[in-house]
């Protein structure tokens, strides 16, 4: 831990020093892990009841949860949850701010869209038949048997209806 001290102290005055020290650092970090995982063989070769877990130990690196802290703004680690409450509304009010100005206004009504005979015909095909019947009591078949006047019909009050807003019977 010395060595990694010294690097730290030497970076910002003497970069040749610095890197001397940082290649040392290296050496010794491949040193200690080639000791580690000799250790770790070794003990696997006394033991092999515990192979599979050792070996899953040693090469898959664990996931660490990071989700209990965030950053402020400032750049400081939140750990208290209040903060971190805090911190969240905050950053969702910035992400949600709006400086569009007023929306603009509708004078009069939207315009609704009207319904084409074709709409209703395709309507008419797409359900299902032999199914009983709704609260309106019309059975499908009813609907099928419909000539050219009677879809008009049933084109001219869907359009009515959604001129009126009227969907509820």
């Amino acid at each position: 831990m010395d060595w990694m001290e010294d690097r730290r102290k030497a970076k910002p005055v003497d970069e040749d020093l610095h890197q001397k020290l940082n290649n040392e650092v290296r050496k010794m970090c491949k040193q200690a892990k080639e000791k580690y995982l000799n250790k770790q063989c070794d003990e696997i070769e006394v033991n092999p009841r515990n192979m599979h877990q050792k070996i899953k130990d040693i090469v898959y690196k664990k996931k660490i949860a990071s989700g209990h802290c965030i950053k402020a703004k400032n750049g400081s680690v939140l750990i208290d949850q209040k903060d971190i409450h805090y911190r969240r509304d905050e950053y969702i009010a910035e992400l949600y701010k709006d400086d569009r100005g007023d929306k603009p206004s509708f004078i009069g009504q939207p315009e609704i869209p009207v319904m084409l005979k074709c709409e209703v015909v395709a309507a008419l095909k797409a359900v299902k038949k032999r199914k009983a019947v709704g609260p309106d009591i019309i059975a499908t078949e009813m609907t099928f048997a419909l000539n050219v006047v009677g879809i008009e019909k049933v084109t001219k009050l869907a359009n009515v209806k959604c001129m009126t807003r009227e969907y509820n019977g």
